[in-house]
């Protein structure tokens, strides 16, 4: 289960993202929702570093990290 923390950042990203399957899991049972919630949160994270070609790789590298660190705690 996410910690309290993670829950507020997961949304804010989910809906910033305006995507339709953000939108979809807020029909999941709350039991589930944070959980996928977040999970959506690190993949949408993933894949918007994935695109920003003109990063440094240490850049990108360290963003998985930390969003990793998160996920972990």
């Amino acid at each position: 289960m996410p910690t309290p923390r993670r829950a507020p950042l997961a949304r804010q990203i989910a809906r910033r993202s305006k995507s339709n399957l953000a939108f979809a899991l807020t029909a999941r049972p709350r039991a589930r929702r944070a959980d996928m919630m977040t999970f959506y949160a690190f993949c949408r994270v993933i894949d918007d570093i994935a695109d920003e070609d003109d990063a440094p790789k240490a850049q990108r590298r360290a963003v998985v990290d930390t969003c990793a660190r998160f996920l972990h705690t």
